[in-house]
């Protein structure tokens, strides 16, 4: 029976991390993470071997994470012992192995214990300011205490420490960081706990599930599907294959929509058979330089999409960015129903701005949802640009 309570701890501990690597993996769709890597050891001794998360320059921050069931508060004898694999020395002497250390800006244990209420037990820590691991979720940050593990003028406070010189801890202790306090999961997505909610939180109002055009899937559901996308790397990286997850494959594993829900929209104009009209022309450039709205109507067949592609051309010829929605193009067109829904209508003029002028990219309120408010903050952060653009 023992035995059978050991395997259910470690079953519960492996789903954690699986739903605290979707998370990871939920923000690398926002947040400029390049690849991620799950529960791979990089070298026999690897005791980081959870999550390593590469940025797009190259560096990376590895995470491991730790779970117990219930109220669990952390001990001092955690980091003297090798109880729950944090052993002090055996941390100092994986990440001294680590192929990747050079690489590496920052080596973190995340754990849901909690912050101990005996004070000798934080003589140990201190804490920092570093940003948490879940967003705004209040967890606790600390760096190792140096010069209380181990006085300057004196041994180290932790017997484990005997074998390795002071400087191999005030280097490993620069990057080292214990966080505290992690959220908890329920692990029962149906019974969804504070971190599922957390993963789901990120899926629905930073990536924009459960809006056009992710709004075939809830936050929940797409959240369910990134459990099973680390639960299949942890898999993987476990026997050996060292798969880097990018953001575009983490996308294609959730099946979500990353070009704003538009569709092709070529004009059919031919330019020798177009009668222009100067005077409209001036007209039209006059009333873009003052700004605000401009209707041009007339009848059907009339030429006013004729005459808007070509002012298209000619505003973007000056340096202009110009965003277009055809209501219509032509007979037959495969397309005509959803070209005059207004979510294409959105979906088409957020993807040309953010064609023209990519780094408004994270302006976006749900990175991956096309509406009316996502439009109006691409148009209030594009005219905050330096130098200004002129956006049409």
């Amino acid at each position: 029976m023992h035995g059978m309570a050991n395997l259910g701890a470690a079953h519960k501990g492996y789903l954690y991390q699986d739903i605290a690597t979707a998370y990871c993996l939920a923000t690398a769709l926002v947040d400029g993470v390049g690849s991620l890597t799950v529960d791979y050891k990089y070298h026999p001794g690897d005791r980081f071997d959870d999550l390593c998360l590469f940025a797009v320059d190259g560096t990376c921050r590895r995470r491991q994470f730790k779970h117990s069931e219930g109220t669990v508060s952390f001990g001092k004898e955690l980091l003297s012992t090798d109880r729950r694999d944090l052993q002090l020395s055996a941390l100092i002497r994986s990440w001294e192995a680590d192929p990747v250390a050079v690489q590496a800006k920052e080596y973190r244990v995340c754990a849901t214990w909690t912050v101990p209420t005996e004070p000798d037990d934080l003589l140990q820590l201190t804490p920092t300011d570093v940003p948490g691991s879940f967003g705004d979720y209040p967890t606790k940050r600390f760096r190792l205490a140096v010069d209380k593990v181990w006085p300057q003028r004196g041994k180290p406070l932790l017997q484990c420490l005997r074998g390795l010189k002071r400087a191999d801890l005030v280097a490993f202790a620069r990057i080292f960081v214990l966080e505290l306090e992690c959220p908890t999961a329920s692990s029962d997505l149906g019974h969804p706990g504070t971190l599922e909610r957390l993963v789901a939180g990120v899926l629905g109002e930073r990536v924009g599930f459960g809006q056009f055009p992710n709004e075939h899937r809830s936050p929940m559901a797409a959240a369910e599907k990134l459990v099973i996308t680390a639960t299949q790397a942890r898999i993987a990286g476990a026997g050996g294959d060292a798969t880097k997850l990018t953001p575009a494959a983490i996308a294609s594993h959730v099946g979500l929509v990353t070009n704003y829900g538009r569709i092709p929209q070529q004009f059919p104009f031919w330019s020798d058979i177009f009668v222009a009209v100067p005077d409209l022309r001036r007209r039209l450039l006059n009333q873009v330089e003052a700004g605000g709205i401009t209707v041009l109507a007339g009848k059907p067949g009339a030429g006013k999409s004729w005459e808007l592609t070509a002012l298209t051309k000619t505003l973007r010829n000056q340096g202009a960015v110009v965003a277009s929605h055809y209501c219509y193009l032509e007979p037959g067109d495969p397309e005509v129903q959803r070209r005059i829904t207004l979510n294409i209508f959105y979906g088409n003029l957020i993807a040309e701005i953010l064609d023209a002028l990519p780094g408004l990219r994270a302006k976006n309120i749900a990175r991956y949802a096309a509406g009316p408010n996502e439009l109006q903050a691409l148009l209030a952060a594009a005219a905050e640009l330096k130098p200004a653009r002129r956006l049409v």
